[in-house]
């Protein structure tokens, strides 16, 4: 029947066309007149205020066909537009008149089937369309303004009836029970006199009530109801003896997702995200002021046992977010277990920094011995070249509190790697302990180079602590070079310790080269007084009492000050004593050669540390390898024996 109407209008509309313009527009302002007094009949019947003979046919297919066709006369017939618009702006008014009566007409069919939620649709469909009726320029007058005053008053009687359906309904449909929620359905109706029970989905009466603008009081019961289930987990006392036994971050996280489960799936499961948003960040938001605070007073209470990991809570939270029952701004449990984390590893960090400055602040005189020594442990001679690893640490004596520094370097940056927040923050915060403690150390060694210019075992001794931390921070950085590579939150920080590491190597050549300056200036000094006063004899005094004070450095930093050290002094003796061989008398270079004699006993200064901690010496090292000079010197100082000895060239 519908297709054969729909035939038929097609083919009216296809003879319209045909007409001349002015037959168009007589045609039309009859059939507006016809369509009006079908329409007025119809919502006159519908309302109960006439008694027709006969149902009245369903004007809506009529105020279509007339649309039709005075949108094909207003696409070619601009000449009679003043006529047209006349007759448009009655036929708007019926337009909106016939589709507002039809949805009210519907909706009570669809209320008599139990379908609440497509009569809810239509009936605030047709309110709508009536309050446009009431916003144009002309308001309808007479028949017409009567019509839209039935309707009205039908619409108002169909929302008030669908309101206490739905407030019915709303109210027996949920039912929270321990750590369940359930939707019943109790919907009773009598259908020609047999009673029967409908079953309401939750997303269609939400899409009712959403439509009517009336979700807000279901909305309230409901999330009140969700709340109070969710909320149980914040108080032991409230909690089921079977809740008791769980573990609570496990129990919250599971109540979270059964209710955000149920609150997506049940509830609003037909309603478009887009289109009624609102009502559901609605329901979350007021779950959440009572879920938040339950689930802040959580996380405090785990603040004492460090070890537990909260992301059963933040995974709970996300899940919230990403149902749409709370915006992203409104999460808090992800900013609470962070500020948690952060207390707890800045409490952690302060505690590192407190034992390390307290250890900084004690006297540094405690040495100890560390490192692999270059001699071989059998023979006590050079390891051969490759012998060893390239990075053990030379021995050398340092001071108790440098190496506690590496130790505490090397504790704090091997830890675990972790995935969690939790850990990621106290990482971080323990790798700003190190950073902050070597600052420390730094100061307090450029301090002790300072006020040591003058004790050169004071500066002798911050340049071997300054070489043993950076020695232990490069080590550091190959051996974790592989995993600061996969973690990103180590990109950063490398950047840190490279920086530690040359800082601490520039310290310890300054701290190196001003005790090798100043003990090369009592050198000279010593050899401004005469040969024959014993000045030389003092010069390498003074040199061998440096090298028993550099014992504390590594054998290769210890081997080459000290060829400085005695290139120096070489740089001042060579030229009287290649004088003296160069003159022909031989009393002059026996005095020259008795002279020197005490810089001939210098080469027991060069030798390795002994592998054996009983033995103070080890192998002797080449004197030419760090001090180039001295082969040149030895050849002078054979030819003052040649001469001394009569032999002549």
């Amino acid at each position: 029947m519908r297709r054969e109407r729909r035939t038929r209008h097609a083919h009216s509309v296809s003879d319209f066309g045909q007409l001349s313009g002015a037959a168009q527009v007589a045609h039309l302002e009859q059939l507006v007149s016809d369509v009006r007094a079908a329409t007025y009949a119809a919502i006159s019947a519908h309302t109960g205020h006439s008694q027709p003979t006969e149902s009245p046919a369903d004007p809506l297919d009529a105020v279509a066909t007339a649309n039709a066709k005075y949108e094909v006369a207003q696409q070619h017939r601009a000449d009679f537009a003043p006529q047209l618009d006349a007759v448009g702006g009655g036929l708007r008014s019926l337009v909106r008149l016939a589709k507002a009566h039809a949805n009210l007409r519907d909706s009570d069919e669809q209320l008599a089937s139990g379908d609440l939620a497509a009569a809810a649709g239509l009936v605030s469909e047709a309110q709508v369309l009536l309050a446009e009726l009431s916003e144009e320029e002309e308001e309808p007058s007479g028949s017409a303004a009567a019509a839209a005053d039935m309707l009205r008053c039908v619409a108002v009687q169909r929302r008030a009836g669908l309101r206490a359906e739905l407030e019915y309904v709303g109210a027996e449909m949920y039912m929270v029970e321990g750590a369940h929620v359930e939707v019943r359905y109790a919907v009773e109706r009598a259908a020609d006199g047999a009673p029967y029970e409908s079953a309401v989905a939750a997303g269609d009466l939400f899409f009712a009530l959403g439509e009517l603008g009336l979700a807000t009081a279901l909305a309230d019961r409901l999330a009140d109801g969700l709340a109070a289930l969710v909320g149980r987990f914040s108080a032991a006392a409230t909690c089921s003896a079977a809740e008791r036994t769980e573990d609570p971050l496990e129990l919250a996280r599971d109540k979270c997702a059964s209710v955000v489960a149920f609150v997506r799936d049940d509830v609003f499961r037909e309603m478009d995200a887009d289109e009624h948003g609102g009502v559901v960040a609605y329901v979350g938001a007021r779950m959440w002021r009572v879920v938040a605070p339950a689930m802040r007073e959580l996380v405090g209470r785990q603040q004492q046992d460090a070890g537990r990991d909260l992301a059963a809570l933040v995974d709970a939270e996300d899940a919230w977010v990403d149902a749409g029952l709370i915006a992203a701004e409104d999460a808090c449990v992800r900013a609470a277990v962070r500020d948690q984390a952060y207390g707890r590893a800045a409490g952690r960090r302060a505690d590192l920094l407190a034992n390390v400055a307290e250890l900084l602040g004690a006297a540094g005189a405690n040495t100890a011995a560390v490192g692999e020594p270059m001699a071989d442990a059998a023979k006590g001679k050079p390891k051969a070249k490759g012998g060893g690893s390239p990075l053990a640490q030379p021995a050398c004596k340092v001071s108790v509190r440098a190496q506690a520094l590496v130790d505490f370097a090397h504790a704090t940056v091997a830890l675990p790697a972790a995935d969690d927040a939790s850990a990621n923050v106290t990482v971080a915060q323990q790798y700003l302990a190190v950073r902050d403690a070597l600052a420390l150390y730094r100061a307090v060694l450029e301090a002790s180079v300072e006020a040591h210019v003058a004790d050169r075992r004071g500066a002798l001794q911050a340049a071997a602590d300054s070489a043993y931390v950076a020695r232990g921070l490069s080590t550091l950085c190959v051996a974790e070079r592989e995993r600061w590579a996969r973690e990103e939150r180590w990109v950063g920080r490398v950047a840190g310790f490279t920086d530690a590491v040359m800082a601490y190597r520039a310290l310890g050549r300054r701290a190196l080269t001003a005790a090798v300056e100043a003990a090369g200036r009592d050198v000279h000094r010593m050899l401004q007084a005469p040969w024959d006063a014993g000045g030389v004899a003092a010069a390498c005094a003074v040199v061998l009492r440096w090298a028993e004070d550099a014992a504390c450095l590594p054998d290769d930093l210890r081997l080459r000050a000290l060829g400085r050290l005695v290139a120096a002094l070489l740089g001042r003796v060579r030229r009287r004593v290649a004088a003296a061989a160069m003159a022909a008398g031989d009393a002059e270079a026996r005095a020259v050669r008795w002279a020197v004699a005490p810089v001939l006993r210098l080469p027991e200064c060069f030798v390795y540390a002994h592998p054996a901690p009983a033995v103070s010496r080890g192998a002797r090292a080449p004197v030419a390898k760090y001090c180039g000079e001295w082969d040149d010197f030895l050849a002078l100082v054979g030819r003052l024996d040649a001469i001394s000895s009569g032999i002549s060239e």
